[in-house]
């Protein structure tokens, strides 16, 4: 039982001392872009997005693609998405989505912030 607690005890030092190291790294993440469809018949699900507001939404990396994984590096991220090996995956996430979606009926592509829930 002691050595339970005492190993439970580490634990909380070690993943602050985790957080406060890689507060100063660079973290590998997505960018939310939002768009709208000039076809009504049209649907989200066909540009593997979400329904959200009037139009769409879809979680990219800045080159305006879908992770691989949970985090947008070039390589393996920490757990936080951080210190990723080879850096992030650079680009314009609205211009890449433009692009790729532009012939399309795609319309209004930019990047929104969402809190969780919405």
């Amino acid at each position: 039982m002691a050595a339970r607690c005492f190993l439970a005890g580490l634990a909380v030092p070690i993943l602050v001392l985790q957080l406060i190291a890689t507060s100063n790294a660079v973290c590998c993440v997505t960018k939310t872009i939002a768009f709208d469809l000039t076809d009504p018949t049209d649907d989200c699900k066909f540009y593997y997005a979400q329904k959200w507001k009037t139009g769409c939404k879809i979680d990219v990396c800045d080159d305006g693609f879908q992770p691989e994984g949970f985090y947008c590096g070039n390589g393996k991220c920490n757990i936080f998405g951080c210190q990723c090996k080879n850096g992030c995956v650079t680009g314009d996430p609205v211009n890449a989505t433009s692009n790729y979606f532009g012939f399309w009926n795609v319309d209004n592509v930019r990047r929104v912030f969402v809190r969780d829930g919405q």
